[in-house]
């Protein structure tokens, strides 16, 4: 049986590919959006993150259920209520460091979500620019003689410069898949053959799925391979049938070739801002100090709570310690936001607008 050919279809169709747009479009089907004008919001329970706060809210419902059969079921048997009740004063002040390491501690997990989102932004915005730099160099026009070899060497080398631009913009398009599949290592979340569709060649898609064995390395085959491309189309750009003019070739040449460096390197920069912030949370020793004593506060607030007000109290204590508790769950959650958690970000709308952008770019200029 006779292995499948590949037959490369128009750029344009490739990258727009509806099978492919919704693979990409089910990579972010997790993700939340909402009304920011809304206050209708706060009855939705979904992306408040309860996974991570259920536990401690779980321990401190028993707990406050042991201190009230204690001291209210069983008439506190050890007598100890009214010490309970004096230690409100000793209580509160446990509260101010608590604050202060907290509101840190969401401002940084703000301030690592807008970074990422910057880091996102522009890994778009230089695929947008290096495809266009490249579509533009590549048609640069050149003067010949009407029927001379060197027209017909022109003719081949532009064709040929035609083909290396549209295998630039073919691995520009998949660089954010890449970088998606790089920071979501795990494949059974998404589709990867779906999404890169046919804009890779079958022996090209196999390379860039299977990186030296590892998807991990993709981002590094892509930056390569759009490099080399564009070193080829550079001197293929340059007409070498006229001694005269080969200084001036060389320096636009030149230009071109540093131009679109300069915009690779950005984008290894953008892909290592997002690897950076994936790989660091804060340090272990914040953390631990946080939430030792959030939780040592919460402990002795609810039973300092129970002993003076009773049962009542429980109530209005989990939900205080829901509000505390959802905070550092809430930075937790934003501080790397490239998984599939219902706020992070959307790195497959990311490779939509890039495929989008660079067919749009593809039509006004390939």
């Amino acid at each position: 049986m006779e292995a499948p050919t590949f037959q490369r279809r128009p750029l344009y169709e490739d990258l727009l590919d509806p099978d492919r747009i919704a693979a990409l479009q089910e990579c972010d089907q997790q993700l939340l959006s909402y009304d920011s004008k809304s206050f209708w919001l706060i009855f939705r329970l979904r992306g408040r993150n309860f996974g991570m706060i259920t536990l401690p809210l779980t321990t401190l419902l028993l707990w406050d259920l042991f201190w009230g059969l204690l001291l209210l079921t069983a008439k506190d048997p050890w007598g100890v209520t009214p010490y309970i009740q004096s230690m409100e004063n000793l209580i509160t002040p446990v509260l101010m460091p608590v604050s202060f390491l907290m509101v840190f501690r969401l401002g940084r997990a703000a301030v690592r979500y807008w970074d990422a989102r910057s880091a996102v932004g522009k890994m778009v915005e230089i695929c947008r620019t290096t495809a266009s730099s490249a579509l533009i160099g590549c048609r640069r026009p050149t003067n010949h003689e009407s029927g001379t070899a060197g027209e017909v060497e022109a003719s081949k080398s532009k064709k040929r410069q035609q083909e290396l631009a549209e295998d630039i913009i073919r691995w520009i398009a998949v660089f954010p898949l890449a970088v998606k599949n790089f920071l979501r290592p795990w494949e059974h979340a998404c589709n990867r053959s779906r999404e890169v569709g046919e804009v890779l060649s079958l022996e090209d898609r196999d390379a860039f799925l299977n990186a030296k064995g590892d998807a991990l390395f993709a981002p590094i085959l892509v930056l390569n391979q759009i490099r080399q491309l564009s070193y080829q189309m550079v001197y293929f750009n340059m007409d070498k049938s006229s001694p005269s003019n080969s200084l001036t070739e060389a320096v636009i040449a030149g230009t071109l070739f540093r131009q679109l460096n300069e915009e690779i390197d950005i984008l290894t920069g953008a892909w290592g801002a997002m690897e950076r912030i994936n790989a660091t949370p804060l340090p272990f020793v914040y953390v631990v100090h946080l939430r030792t004593f959030l939780l040592l506060y919460l402990l002795l607030w609810h039973v300092e709570a129970i002993a003076s007000s009773g049962w009542i109290a429980i109530l209005p204590l989990q939900l205080a310690s829901w509000g505390l508790l959802g905070i550092e769950a809430a930075a937790v959650e934003c501080e790397r936001p490239f998984q599939r958690n219902s706020n992070h970000l959307a790195l497959g709308k990311a490779g939509i607008v890039v495929a989008r952008n660079l067919a749009q770019t593809w039509q006004n200029l390939g």
